[in-house]
């Protein structure tokens, strides 16, 4: 069981974190104290040289650090609000899975969402799902392409006495099946490599660029050369905090129940596929007289029936059910990270404005 990663951005309620503040705040507040800091000297150096403008300068940056200031205190009274909201309960009316009861659910990637879990935990316990349900959908994709492939390419030769028959039963199946599951399985393996690479990103955003790039943001946002790659700075953080989140947290509401869903029913038409066969097979044996000749002379008919029964059910089952899997692997492994990363996008690109500009404010005290 994978470390909760709220444990690194939401306050602490013991005594082990200094003021039970997760590191990321205590950082960010040490960061406006070290710009103010800074700002001060300079004010004190323009003051004793007499330097108006330099004083005047100073205090338009003294102005912005305080805004700064009020900013991240916004900033982390956020957080704070997102990790005491109760993601399970607030999503407790919406089941991850159709199936419940008497079946084993343990081929269902997905799981309920706790109730003591955060938007932060639900993300990334999101994207470890998903890996999962990638490689529970491969697994199944593969067993049943073995068995049929194993099936269509087998060759029967009956010849009792020296003379018979050679017989195919089931080929050309096997190129339909081919290309549907190598089709399939190129496309899973991207989507699984999309969706590490999304584990990561979220890993690093949260644990790394929260932790040092921000307070680095924050210096530079206090000084104007540097203003706006500090606000770029301060609205990755936030997107970081504040959107991706979110953002993981519908993906997994979206697509974990039919992704479950579409698991059971696959691994259910397996054994459907073989009832089929068996009942193909039965069919001829009955009409089959008993003696041992006449078993023999009518063995290719019952075997060819058998595999045709399973075959032909089989392979239709097997292209309908990757097509399935494959339209959800790919929706939650190319569609939601593009829009994920369109969104976080477009959120970083207005947030950076928003911080990496002087901010008036008399047009705050208009809007109040």
């Amino acid at each position: 069981m994978m470390e909760p990663i709220s444990q690194a951005i939401c306050p602490s309620s013991g005594i082990s974190s200094l003021f039970f503040l997760p590191d990321w705040q205590f950082l960010s507040f040490l960061a406006v104290l070290i710009s103010a800091s800074i700002l001060f000297l300079l004010y004190v150096l323009n003051r004793a040289f007499e330097n108006k403008e330099g004083e005047a300068w100073v205090k338009l940056e003294i102005y912005e650090t305080f805004i700064t200031l009020g900013l991240i205190v916004l900033l982390a009274l956020a957080v704070d609000a997102l990790c005491s909201i109760n993601v399970g309960f607030l999503f407790s009316g919406y089941p991850l899975s159709s199936y419940t009861g008497g079946t084993a659910l343990t081929l269902q990637p997905f799981s309920e969402i706790g109730m003591d879990e955060s938007f932060f935990d639900v993300g990334l316990i999101y994207l470890d799902e998903y890996s999962d349900a990638v490689v529970t959908a491969q697994t199944i994709l593969f067993s049943f392409y073995s068995y049929l492939n194993y099936i269509t390419s087998m060759t029967f030769t009956h010849q009792p006495i020296g003379l018979g028959t050679v017989t195919q039963p089931t080929a050309g199946f096997g190129t339909m099946i081919n290309s549907v599951f190598i089709t399939a399985l190129n496309g899973m393996v991207i989507s699984y490599l999309v969706n590490k690479t999304q584990m990561l990103v979220y890993y690093f955003g949260l644990y790394g660029f929260v932790k040092y790039f921000l307070p680095l943001g924050i210096v530079l946002r206090s000084f104007t050369p540097t203003r706006k790659i500090g606000g770029t700075l301060i609205g990755i953080a936030v997107g970081f905090l504040l959107i991706y989140p979110i953002l993981l947290t519908v993906n997994k509401i979206t697509i974990a129940k039919p992704f479950n869903d579409t698991i059971e029913g696959v691994s259910g038409s397996i054994g459907k596929a073989w009832d089929s066969a068996s009942y193909e097979f039965f069919n001829i044996w009955e009409s089959v007289d008993s003696s041992a000749w006449d078993m023999v002379l009518h063995a290719p008919v019952l075997f060819s029936h058998a595999l045709g029964g399973f075959v032909s059910f089989g392979v239709l089952m097997f292209i309908f059910q990757t097509a399935n899997l494959f339209s959800l692997v790919a929706f939650g492994g190319y569609v939601f990270p593009a829009f994920n990363a369109l969104v976080l996008a477009t959120g970083i690109r207005y947030l950076s404005r928003f911080f990496g500009e002087e901010i008036d404010i008399t047009n705050l005290t208009r809007l109040i």
